[in-house]
């Protein structure tokens, strides 16, 4: 049963992630800067930019 909670906690927190990271990017930061404030990839980050 913690396995299933942990797992929605942490698509909670991912989804938080890139909702942040979003902003940031709407907000003109460099990449490097939104990597290390949200932790994502610089994959996903630049796929996010495509299409913000």
């Amino acid at each position: 049963m913690g396995s299933i909670v942990d797992h929605w906690l942490q698509e909670g927190r991912r989804k938080e992630k890139i909702i942040i990271a979003k902003n940031l990017i709407k907000a003109g930061l460099k990449t490097d800067l939104i990597i290390a404030s949200t932790g994502l990839k610089k994959e996903e980050i630049e796929k996010l930019q495509q299409t913000a």
